[in-house]
């Protein structure tokens, strides 16, 4: 891929002395430079998708009136300590 950047003057001539240096292109230590200083950068972190299982309150969801039926009967259980 092709991008044109601006680099500043003192950038140039370093990675220029880098290239002369360990006997490589311009374009090659810049890429090394890009590589080894993105390694410093944050990353996205990847968690793991999760999954939520359904749970089955014992009762048909078609149904509110039942529902209902059923929940006035257990508080009628619970806090009263009758049944209907």
């Amino acid at each position: 891929m092709r991008t044109e950047i601006t680099i500043p003057d003192v950038l140039v001539k370093r990675l220029k002395e880098a290239a002369e240096v360990s006997q490589i292109s311009f374009d090659q230590a810049i890429e090394k430079a890009l590589y080894g200083g993105i390694e410093s950068l944050p990353r996205k972190i990847q968690r793991k998708p999760f999954r939520i299982t359904p749970h089955h309150f014992g009762a048909g969801l078609d149904d509110p009136k039942k529902i209902l039926k059923q929940m006035d009967e257990e508080y009628d259980r619970q806090k009263l300590g009758r049944t209907k």
